[in-house]
């Protein structure tokens, strides 16, 4: 099996200061990630009755059938209001 991993990730926040003691944050973020991974099988060309099978090995097998992918994409938000006691 072949597997193959990419992602990225974008974030952004902006810190606004109200006065000295009180400030709020905003800002989010972007996740993206990539899975692709590739199936070889080999198939077997003997039974359990056929003399020699564990030396006799069948042909690999790696079609575009046997391809997959996988995306996860994920999205946060995020508020925050910072509080400084006097």
């Amino acid at each position: 099996m072949d597997l193959t991993l990419a992602g990225w990730t974008v974030k952004s926040r902006y810190n606004f200061p109200v006065n000295d003691q009180h400030r709020i944050s905003v800002g989010g973020e972007y996740q993206q990630q990539t899975y692709d991974y590739d199936l070889r099988l080999r198939r077997e060309t003997c039974s359990d009755f056929t003399p020699g099978c564990e030396y006799q090995r069948g042909p690999i097998v790696a079609h575009s059938e046997y391809r997959y992918a996988l995306e996860l994409s994920q999205r946060y938000a995020l508020y925050t209001d910072h509080r400084q006691p006097t």
